[in-house]
Order: C-alpha cells, then sequence, then structure tokens
C-alpha cells in the first residue's frame, strides 16, 4: 500500500531540480516547494505551499541541520504553529514541539509520544 501511495504522489508533483535550487509543483502547477541543496543537505529557507498559492510553512536548514523559527500556517495564510530549534551538542536539533532531527534533518523522534 506504500508503494502505491508513494506512485499517486509523485503522479500529482513534478520534480525540478537546477543546479542548487531544488522546486516541486503541485499538479495544477503551483508551486508545492522552494529550497536550495548543498552537497545534498538542505541549506537556507524553505517554503512549503498550498495548492492555492498560499504559504504553508517556512523552514530553515544549516547544513542539512533545523536551525531558526520554522513557520506553519493555514491554507488563509493564518499562523498557526511556530518552532524554535535550538541546536545541541551531539549535532541534533529539538524542536519546542518535542521533535528531534539529526543528520539530514530527517525527523528522528516524534513530539511527545504523538
Amino acid at each position: 500500500m506504500k508503494m502505491y501511495s508513494l506512485l499517486f504522489l509523485i503522479g500529482l508533483i513534478t520534480f525540478n531540480v537546477y543546479a542548487d535550487e531544488f522546486e516541486m509543483k503541485h499538479e495544477n502547477g503551483n508551486t508545492y516547494l522552494t529550497g536550495e541543496l548543498v552537497n545534498d543537505k538542505k541549506q537556507g529557507t524553505w517554503k512549503y505551499y498550498f495548492e492555492n498559492g498560499k504559504v504553508q510553512a517556512i523552514e530553515k536548514y544549516s547544513n542539512g541541520r533545523p536551525v531558526g523559527i520554522w513557520k506553519y500556517y493555514d491554507a488563509k495564510g493564518r499562523l498557526k504553529k511556530r518552532i524554535n530549534t535550538i541546536e545541541n551538542p551531539i549535532g541534533c536539533s529539538v524542536a519546542s514541539d518535542g521533535s528531534s532531527y539529526c543528520g539530514t534533518g530527517s525527523m528522528r523522534s516524534t513530539p511527545y509520544g504523538h
């Protein structure tokens, strides 16, 4: 079932990679995601968009690790959530909602058992 879901999702979104710039589109042609890859790691500001073109999320990365303030919005553009990531000495980031990230920014644990 997961394989089928992934294939379905790929059919809805197109991928475009230009040098270090990364962009994905919704099926309707509107931007879904923009960001920058440096040495195959997320770098700088990554933005996610709803199909209506409104910003869904703004996340920041440094060398693939989450940094700074992350913001999440609803489909009308209202701020719904802010996460302040905190760098710790073992190279992982822990967000204020309890999720932790290591290495390339993949989630390591879910927030408070969710």
